[in-house]
């Protein structure tokens, strides 16, 4: 993988060193998978050195799966920087 961008999902891992470039987007009303927990756990492996930008939404729940499409195109940007 040259990059990877979780949607309404935590960063997997948990002592990984994480050398691709990663754009999480998660909703602040998740009601299956914390914000806050997916938030701190990203933050910690930005830490680590790791390329990593958090979306925070807030007007979404964990399954308004169609919604978080237009957040997609900005990670896909992100990503583009990322790679040069």
């Amino acid at each position: 993988f040259t990059g990877a961008i979780p949607v309404a999902a935590p960063i997997a891992g948990e002592n990984i060193e994480w050398k691709i470039p990663v754009y999480v987007i998660h909703s602040t009303k998740d009601e299956i998978v914390s914000y806050t927990a997916a938030k701190k756990h990203a933050d910690a492996i930005m830490e680590t050195g790791a390329t990593i930008e958090f979306r925070s939404v807030s007007e979404l729940t964990h399954y308004d799966t169609r919604s978080y499409a237009r957040y997609v195109g900005d990670a896909v940007t992100w990503l583009q920087a990322a790679w040069k």
